[in-house]
């Protein structure tokens, strides 16, 4: 495996007094420091003022020279030129605002819309015309910024595919089998004909970017570990201590066969912003076992819960921390408030909304691409004749519609959510994001070759988990997570594959100018070793 080692040399005696040098800082000797040990002991300072002062200049020119080394190559942005393409915006993001009944929006509303997003004049921004009641969810968000790793800004992501092209085709494909596979349950993938028929037509795309696929792989993520043992992370499954709590992860289920915008109107007025009606549920809780579960878990998580619940478990189990871990060296102070389990828990939070506002970003202010929701709206509209869109061949002719249209009588692509979508842009999907930071907090952090004790899945109708044989590690199992939480939104029908595919690597890239920046802070040094989502082993060392 391909190695390859991040070295940041900012420390007192390794650079750190030279590189503020160049900045042009040279107040720190006049303060009273006689010189940078890597004790961080040699100060020569008496009186209790000057002692303060010089930690306040400390903290600030840590602080300054660590902004400049994570923002030091700032990325570019660029859409995939959809929006400008289309003069009539199908290709757009437009949920609150006006539409036609064509679920097409009204070119003036959006131009409004674009420029107070360019303007990021809040005024501006509302007197944006509206469709219904509901608002825009947190559209300025990418504009604020972080006090710790890499700027929001400083990050980005590919072009999303395009409207037109076969590798968007895909995704919508994968999107109706997948919703036509909801009430299945995981255990019966391997011999259930919906399955076989959605893994065929699938391996058959010209553009999906998961490849060839069987029933026992398909809608399975794309990370080392996603193809090993149940489709379900050990994390999502396994008993959660919670200091002095036991939670078993038994949710209560959407109502079984229930799907939402299955007719034209439901799906444009849900478009326009008019709230919909309330969720139905089943009667008893039970474990995740199908993808409607699995939606009904990623509907009301708690941002970084499933992660928190994941570090939760691998204290619980006693699983290593990694060998190259702070203060493991010592036997005579351990760590808790940096590099223990304190710091393990906070890091875990403290990851997730840094990734957030990165993501934020590139939803309202560079890709602005529209939910599937809005896709399948298009593509209903096109089969019926009502408009002619440039959607392409093998969408439009697909198995996956025609077995849509043979269950509900419309084209559109089911909800599991009878609001669909959030009121905010898809590309990329906040739950993949923070599903990339955390993870790879967790993976830096442990032991990843490390095996889970008692594996177990959930059996057919997730009333009972049952063991399994499978060697589960601990690498494995969080990228598993990583996945199911991202694709669990795919499954509820709010988001794309590339939603999940190239937002996870931005959030690990959050995650790890973080987690440098938390070893350069720290009072102890030390260096994590962290297998990346592209399988490559990268050393984290500040």
């Amino acid at each position: 495996m391909e190695r390859e080692t991040f070295l940041e040399s900012d420390r007192c005696g390794h650079g750190r007094r030279n590189f503020l040098k160049g900045m042009g800082i040279s107040g720190l000797m006049a303060m009273g420091l006689s010189g940078c040990g890597d004790n961080r002991g040699d100060f020569v300072v008496t009186p209790a003022t000057a002692q303060a002062s010089s930690r306040v200049q400390r903290a600030i020119d840590f602080r300054t020279t660590r902004a400049r080394l994570a923002n030091a190559n700032p990325a570019s942005h660029v859409s995939n030129g959809d929006e400008a393409r289309y003069s009539n915006y199908i290709a757009s993001f437009s949920k609150t605002l006006p539409h036609n009944d064509l679920g097409e929006v009204d070119p003036s509303a959006f131009q409004a819309f674009v420029a107070a997003m360019d303007s990021f004049d809040l005024t501006a921004l509302e007197n944006v015309p509206r469709g219904g009641t509901l608002g825009f969810a947190n559209s300025t968000a990418g504009q604020s910024f972080t006090l710790l790793g890499v700027d929001g800004q400083s990050v980005t992501m590919v072009p999303a595919p395009t409207f037109e092209s076969a590798e968007h085709a895909a995704e919508m494909v994968d999107l109706y089998w997948q919703a036509l596979c909801r009430d299945i349950p995981f255990t019966d993938f391997g011999s259930n004909p919906t399955v076989a028929a959605a893994a065929g037509e699938l391996s058959s795309l010209t553009d999906y970017r998961p490849g060839a696929v069987t029933p026992s792989t398909v809608f399975r993520g794309l990370l080392n570990g996603d193809k090993v043992g149940p489709y379900i992370s050990q994390f999502l499954y396994q008993t959660v201590p919670f200091g002095a709590l036991s939670i078993e992860q038994q949710l209560l289920p959407l109502q079984a066969g229930l799907n939402y915008m299955t007719t034209l109107t439901d799906a444009v007025n849900v478009q326009r912003g008019i709230a919909a009606g309330p969720q139905s549920f089943g009667a008893t809780r039970r474990y995740i076992s199908n993808f409607r579960d699995l939606a009904a878990y990623v509907h009301v998580d708690a941002l970084h819960q499933a992660y928190l619940q994941a570090a939760l478990i691998l204290l619980g189990q006693g699983v290593a921390v990694d060998s190259g871990f702070p203060l493991n060296a010592t036997t005579r102070s351990g760590g808790f408030v940096t590099f223990g389990g304190a710091a393990i828990l906070g890091l875990v939070t403290e990851v997730a909304v840094a990734a957030l506002k990165a993501t934020w970003y590139q939803k309202w202010n560079v890709h602005r691409r529209l939910r599937p929701e809005a896709m399948g709206i298009r593509t209903h509209v096109h089969r019926t004749g009502g408009a002619s869109y440039p959607i392409h061949s093998q969408l439009l002719n697909s198995n996956a519609l025609t077995q849509t249209f043979n269950q509900q009588g419309t084209y559109l692509l089911s909800q599991a959510y009878p609001e669909g979508s959030p009121t905010h842009p898809s590309y990329g999907a906040g739950h993949a994001a923070v599903a990339g930071a955390c993870t790879t907090v967790l993976k830096a952090l442990f032991n990843g070759n490390a095996t889970l004790a008692n594996p177990v899945q959930a059996n057919q109708s997730g009333t009972a988990l049952v063991a399994v044989g499978d060697t589960l590690t601990v690498n494995g199992e969080l990228n598993k997570l990583c996945s199911n939480i991202s694709i669990g939104r795919n499954a509820a029908g709010v988001h794309y594959i590339t939603d999940y595919s190239n937002c996870i690597t931005m959030g690990e890239q959050v995650a790890i100018s973080i987690l440098l920046d938390t070893l350069a802070a720290s009072d102890v040094s030390g260096q994590l070793t962290l297998e990346k989502f592209d399988g490559t082993t990268v050393t984290l060392s500040a």
